[in-house]
């Protein structure tokens, strides 16, 4: 899983088996289901913004678009993330459109 989320390469490098389990996890999580995947990643996208999660927030935009999403549908989710998060979704939410 080397295109997942940046924090994935250190747990591989320091507890394998760990990594492993929560990378069947989240393929298991992230399959096409009653949701479709670009669903799926728009749902993560507004979670790690109203999280605050910047690292995520910039993977997730890129494979929200690489799944079909608009920037309208980005910019829509992100709204939709400040409604939960306050103004630092807002702040985490910009790293949808790095620079």
């Amino acid at each position: 899983m080397s295109n997942g989320p940046p924090f994935l390469k250190k747990l591989a490098e320091n507890d394998r088996e760990f990594h492993t389990r929560l990378c069947e996890l989240m393929a298991y999580v992230n399959a096409p289901g009653k949701l479709d995947v670009k669903t799926k990643i728009l749902v993560s996208l507004a979670l790690d913004a109203a999280f605050g999660a910047e690292d995520g927030v910039r993977a997730l935009a890129v494979a929200a678009r690489a799944a079909g999403a608009s920037e309208e549908e980005i910019r829509e989710v992100l709204r939709q993330a400040f409604m939960v998060g306050g103004i630092p979704a807002v702040v985490a939410g910009l790293e949808a459109w790095p620079e």
